[in-house]
């Protein structure tokens, strides 16, 4: 027997998944403006990486800083996807993907906060 999928309404009406769903969008989008903010095209090299025992050492141009929110957006839709087939089977582990989704943007934006500071 065919496993059907769980209705994508009835997986948003649940108040944790449009919780965690709205604070991942708010935080993506977010991270999206501060980098379009403060990052524009030049001709300079910027830095991408910065270490404290070794400084920076990652230097590349300006469209490479982009992979910050790229990777979120990535991350978004899978761990919503994801997050939306295990619904109907774990609701636990449902609720698990989509926190996952809000810790991993916390660190995208520390690092997209790094990458801009190093740069001005």
């Amino acid at each position: 027997m065919k496993k059907q999928v769980y209705p994508i309404l009835l997986f948003l009406k649940h108040k944790p998944n449009t919780v965690f769903l709205v604070v991942a969008l708010v935080m993506h989008l977010f991270l999206w403006a501060y980098i379009l903010w403060y990052i524009g095209p030049q001709d300079q090299q910027l830095f991408l990486h910065y270490t404290m025992f070794f400084g920076v050492d990652l230097i590349g141009s300006w469209y490479m800083v982009y992979i910050i929110p790229v990777g979120g957006l990535c991350l978004f839709l899978l761990n919503t996807v994801l997050a939306w087939f295990m619904f109907g089977v774990d609701r636990l582990a449902s609720y698990f993907f989509l926190a996952t989704t809000v810790g991993c943007h916390i660190f995208l934006g520390m690092a997209a906060y790094m990458v801009v500071f190093l740069n001005i």
